[in-house]
């Protein structure tokens, strides 16, 4: 199996997304699958403590994937190509291609399926469980959601 490009930073990575829209998880499950290195902490939107929401100026409105990348924040697209680069071949050489694309073509391709993307696979229920799994999201009392990635 080949993995991406060195990584050098031990840096948190953290991917909120919308933990509600079965087609956002199916997502954030494709990425967690082919991140070999668990770069990525993956975490619902809706699990993020208060504190994180101000120190990452996180929205209250849950349309956008996020990615806190060495105290970056990137979303829509950007976030999209910045996973990929974390991802192994033959994911990771895309990051390239997908930058070579206009921000406002990627976003607007971005934004056309969030608008959609209830719709295409429904949603679910949030729910919680008792493990503290570090690939799992967590709430600020510690429970972790379930979103597992196994």
């Amino acid at each position: 199996m080949t993995t991406g490009p060195p990584r050098g930073d031990a840096s948190p990575r953290i991917l909120y997304y919308d933990g509600i829209c079965k087609f956002c998880h199916a997502c954030v499950t494709f990425i967690h699958n082919r991140d070999p290195q668990n770069a990525i902490k993956i975490k619902p939107i809706q699990s993020a403590s208060t504190s994180e929401k101000l120190l990452y100026n996180l929205p209250e409105d849950i349309s956008t994937i996020i990615l806190i990348d060495n105290s970056h924040r990137y979303d829509r697209s950007t976030a999209i190509a910045h996973c990929l680069y974390y991802m192994k071949f033959p994911w990771w050489p895309l990051y390239y291609l997908v930058k070579c694309f206009p921000l406002c073509v990627r976003d607007g391709a971005y934004g056309f399926v969030a608008k959609h993307r209830r719709k295409i696979l429904g949603t679910r229920e949030l729910e919680h469980d008792g493990d503290d799994d570090d690939r799992k999201g967590s709430d600020e009392n510690g429970k972790g959601c379930n979103c597992k990635f196994e």
